[in-house]
């Protein structure tokens, strides 16, 4: 893997031209030998004036397949957190494309027990071997520019690229000198079935607000009709007798 340099987002120390806006692009890395298909993003800059644009369930203010603006582009790869997706960030990467950075960031596959760990770091060396080699204005990249961005184990991801070797022998360390941590406790004992709930609940109102639909008005109409329809369903139901 062509891999010179790879930073946490030290972006200060990379310079870049000024872009008008953000241009957007989808694409697919094709799976094989134990590699699963990719789905990302590349976000470019662009000079022409951003529209809405549909991005899975959401729009985002970009410009679809603009022509890449400049030369020697420094190159930022992000890696979402748990349950994330390659657009979770957009608004992180449509603002460094914006400033002359070329973004890039795929959708990380759930992978059971802690096969993420390994299953990660080699989703992203595939990305960037993708974007130096075969993406059609790799010409337009600097090479020796690579920056990176993660969010929780987005973080772990660019830890074990830039070379760091995990070991989680030392948790069972931790937990004897520490075991009110919560990182200790059994896995049963970690869920929150309050905040589970709590998930789902932000999400429906999130899909509602991007709908425009008014959900305490709907519950209430929702309410209303279990309480008429239902009113005697069960109590004149002889199995509940």
């Amino acid at each position: 893997m062509r891999f010179p340099l790879l930073l946490s987002l030290l972006l200060l120390c990379l310079t870049a031209a000024a872009a008008e806006a953000a241009g957007l692009r989808t694409f697919e890395l094709p799976g094989g030998e134990g590699s699963p298909v990719l789905e990302g993003a590349i976000w470019t800059p662009c000079d022409r004036p951003p529209a809405a644009v549909r991005l899975r369930r959401i729009e985002v203010p970009a410009v679809p397949d603009c022509p890449t603006q400049g030369e020697d582009l420094p190159l930022v790869v992000i890696s979402h957190g748990a349950r994330g997706w390659y657009g979770g960030h957009h608004d992180t990467a449509a603002a460094l494309a914006d400033a002359g950075f070329v973004v890039t960031a795929v959708t990380h596959p759930e992978a059971a027990g802690r096969r993420w760990q390994r299953e990660r770091p080699a989703a992203i060396e595939r990305l960037i071997d993708y974007m130096l080699e075969e993406w059609p204005d790799r010409a337009r990249l600097d090479p020796e520019r690579i920056g990176f961005f993660g969010f929780s184990r987005g973080g772990y991801t660019g830890l074990v690229l830039l070379g760091g070797e995990p070991d989680f022998r030392r948790v069972l360390g931790h937990c004897r000198e520490v075991p009110s941590d919560p990182l200790c406790a059994p896995s049963d004992a970690r869920r929150d079935l309050g905040d589970e709930m709590a998930d789902v609940l932000w999400v429906l109102a999130a899909l509602a607000n991007q709908t425009g639909v008014d959900l305490s008005e709907a519950f209430r109409r929702n309410l209303d009709k279990k309480t008429q329809r239902d009113a005697d369903r069960h109590r004149n139901n002889p199995k509940l007798q």
